[in-house]
């Protein structure tokens, strides 16, 4: 995937980038790869979803 590389902040041509790179992708990937992440995102919910909090524990002075 191509990246942009601005010496000023220009939207305009910002704006152009994100047309073309989005034209360059056909509607059944971008389904697809939106499926993949989603797909990935409930993984790594359902690995992680026990966990519980950290904790302070206090020490007695002594």
């Amino acid at each position: 995937m191509p990246i942009l590389k601005l010496d000023k902040d220009d939207p305009q041509k910002e704006l152009e980038f994100e047309v073309k790179c989005g034209l360059a992708i056909r509607p059944e990937d971008r389904i697809h790869k939106l499926l993949e992440h989603t797909k990935a995102m409930l993984r790594l919910a359902k690995r992680y979803e026990d966990r519980r909090p950290s904790q302070i524990i206090k020490r007695k002075a002594g």
